[in-house]
């Protein structure tokens, strides 16, 4: 009987190993606030394991279809889909025919909202979007600057950071403050151009950040 029982447990993990998913920690923690985090990053991520309380995603390595206002795309998921990102400076037409292009066809998306001439731009064609991530970055070289705009105006969509070209510690300090900032059973994102791994400690500081601020 044991060994069947411990046969059974191999198997459980290798389906997991195979199918990609992280398994939950050996021991959950006592959650004091959950988040879901959509990570947004355009380099190597590996699936972060956390504390159970903050449930997560990465479009990018799990090909979700991504599209851009210039036409381009990425990722062939039937299923979900991605427009990365608003912006006023683009047509107005045709940013509203590229988000409807996108998510054509599939039923689950996100719209990601960039701050251009003092606005983000927040278009829903059709009904097709299911969330809108407001970035709160006004740059490539920025984290979160634009926090404060976006914290008197929450209903523009859910926070976007950007770890890209930040220290581990101003990473830690910045992904601890969305995460606080947002309700409980919420939702964050976490955008990167660049990698975010253990080897570079990027991930280990996302990491930390998330469940010191779930379980506070």
């Amino acid at each position: 009987m044991r060994l069947r029982a411990l046969l059974v447990l191999a198997a459980v993990a290798f389906a997991l190993a195979w199918a990609g998913c992280s398994a939950a920690p050996a021991s959950a923690a006592t959650c004091t606030h959950r988040v879901s985090v959509t990570f947004i990053v355009y380099s190597a991520m590996p699936l972060p394991t956390g504390n159970g309380c903050w449930p997560s995603e990465r479009v990018v390595q799990a090909g979700w279809h991504i599209c851009h206002y210039d036409g381009t795309t990425r990722g062939a998921d039937p299923v979900r889909w991605v427009y990365d990102d608003t912006s006023p400076a683009h047509s107005l037409s045709l940013e509203r025919a590229r988000i409807a292009g996108c998510g054509a066809g599939r039923s689950y998306g996100y719209e990601y909202l960039a701050r251009r001439g003092g606005a983000w731009r927040k278009l829903n064609p059709d009904g097709v979007v299911d969330r809108f991530y407001a970035e709160l970055y006004s740059s490539e070289f920025t984290v979160d600057d634009l926090f404060g705009l976006w914290s008197r105006n929450r209903d523009i969509g859910r926070p976007t950071i950007n770890i890209g070209r930040a220290t581990n510690a101003r990473t830690r300090t910045a992904v601890a403050r969305v995460c606080n900032a947002v309700a409980p059973r919420s939702y964050i994102s976490i955008y990167s151009s660049r990698p975010v791994t253990p080897q570079n400690g990027k991930l280990t500081a996302v990491v930390a950040a998330l469940n010191a601020c779930t379980t506070r």
